[in-house]
């Protein structure tokens, strides 16, 4: 059974990889079924926080104003992991979060990961949910926060260790590290021309943004000035 790997999680802002943004980064480093290492940051996501987010994960905007974007912390995180194998509950979803970003700072993350949803379904068909909260709470996992990234990592992480324990043969049959997939459109800055289209729609028409619009995505600001021109119409 693979004993050495990074489990992590993510917070967003959503649940699109090419349209939210990440707030909060958390991963432990195990060694031999052992944890050695945490990493733990927030990211300022330059867009506000939608409240359902806040609400579902307790991260406030005053928590991430100051904290570094992106750009910084991505650096940070990939040496964190290194080589190793990745984990994750519902994995797919943080690993497309982290490919985006790599992409568009055109940098590698090429992974092999294991899956701890993957597991629970074909390991505990019985189970009514197979939620990173509800298995915590079956198989009494101690966390305190659910929906904070560390709190979920080091959840995720000893989940693993139990199936070991309960199913060593299964899993290191049935659940070898596989290669991750996730195909990344190519993504590009906002333009010079959008911005400054932008700026002036902003402007004219007095509308309070929630997003740094040099943050955006050349798809994003299309959307947003169509939506912009629909409403209020031209300049």
């Amino acid at each position: 059974m693979t004993g050495t790997f990074i489990a992590y999680d993510l917070e967003t802002t959503g649940i699109r990889p090419t349209m939210d943004r990440i707030l909060e980064i958390g991963a432990v480093h195990v060694v031999d079924f052992q944890i050695r290492e945490r990493f733990q940051t927030f990211v300022n996501p330059k867009r506000n926080i939608p409240e359902k987010i806040t609400t579902l994960t307790g991260i406030t905007e005053e928590m991430v104003q100051d904290a570094p974007e992106i750009e910084e912390v991505l650096e940070q995180f990939m040496d964190f992991c290194q080589e190793d194998v990745i984990l994750g509950h519902n994995l797919i979803f943080d690993y497309s979060f982290i490919k985006v970003q790599a992409a568009e700072q055109k940098l590698p993350f090429e992974k092999k990961g294991l899956d701890t949803l993957k597991m629970a379904r074909a390991l505990y068909p019985e189970l009514e949910k197979k939620s990173l909260e509800y298995l915590c709470e079956y198989f009494q996992i101690q966390t305190e926060h659910h929906h904070r990234a560390i709190d979920d990592a080091l959840a995720a992480a000893e989940l693993y260790f139990i199936f070991c324990r309960e199913h060593p043969g299964a899993v290191e049959a049935m659940f070898p590290p596989v290669e991750m997939n996730y195909h990344v459109k190519k993504q590009s800055p906002i333009t010079e021309k959008q911005l400054k289209y932008l700026s002036d729609l902003v402007r004219k028409h007095q509308i309070p943004l929630d997003v740094e619009l040099a943050s955006l995505r050349k798809s994003e600001a299309s959307r947003m000035i169509d939506q912009i021109l629909s409403t209020y119409g031209r300049i």
